[in-house]
């Protein structure tokens, strides 16, 4: 079997990986390849040996880790960081769902964080025509052309012979909504040549919890993604989450 013990925390008896590892005497990790800069390369091998202190004060000497004194703060300074960031570095939204992700060990803190983009972008003018669907549990999510999205569901379109198929973790950009709150999303693939591709949702699929906004995500659902830079919420975020956040 092939897994790391060190990220995120086992659920039940999920604990019996990390026993047979030690008493087969599994395979380690050594080689990190993610991290551009090797004192970050450093920070990390210093947080699998246990001592998480040093490897956050490492990281900080590094302007990586910030400490403020609320929660509310945090996330205002998150939120302003990444406008900063996407605005000199990413203005075109495909190319900020490939490179910038935000965050968070918590759904609800996400849902902050979400919400939070997106009311920067509308003050900006960066978006267009908006619709609102109720959601189960009477919840209601406002999206507009030109917003981040993130798909929610498996969707095996291409089985049917209708198009491309919609697969959950998708991150992609609205770009039309038509007048009954259908919903148009495009997506880029990545190979050989870059291509976009779209795909329409129904009101009754997004209403069924098909789409999120798509600015900020779960640790546990960012796992295996690859980007220039994330910005981890650290509140709440024990050590099993932060390390597959801060890697």
């Amino acid at each position: 079997m092939l897994g790391d013990p060190i990220q995120l925390q086992d659920i039940a008896a999920g604990g019996w990986f990390r026993e047979v590892h030690r008493l087969v005497g599994g395979l380690t990790l050594h080689e990190y390849r993610r991290q551009e800069h090797a004192a970050e390369r450093h920070a990390l091998e210093v947080w699998r040996t246990g001592d998480h202190d040093q490897a956050l004060r490492l990281l900080a000497d590094r302007g990586r880790v910030h400490a403020v004194e609320t929660a509310d703060e945090a996330r205002s300074q998150i939120l302003t960081a990444w406008d900063e960031l996407r605005r000199d570095r990413w203005p075109d939204t495909h190319d900020l769902v490939d490179q910038l992700v935000v965050l968070a060990a918590r759904n609800a803190d996400v849902d902050a964080l979400n919400t939070g983009a997106q009311q920067i972008r509308r003050a900006a003018g960066e978006l267009g025509t908006a619709h609102t669907y109720a959601l189960p549990g009477g919840d209601r999510l406002t999206l507009a052309i030109g917003d981040a999205v993130r798909v929610r569901a498996n969707d095996y379109r291409s089985r049917r012979g209708q198009g491309p198929d919609l697969l959950n973790g998708y991150r992609a950009v609205v770009s039309e909504i038509a007048e009954d709150g259908r919903i148009k999303i495009t997506w880029r693939t990545r190979g050989a040549d870059d291509a976009f591709v779209s795909a329409w949702l129904t009101p009754d699929q997004v209403a069924s919890g098909a789409l999120s906004l798509g600015y900020a995500m779960t640790i546990a659902a960012s796992q295996g993604m690859t980007c220039d830079t994330s910005l981890l919420y650290g509140h709440d975020a024990n050590a099993f989450a932060a390390y597959p956040g801060l890697t």
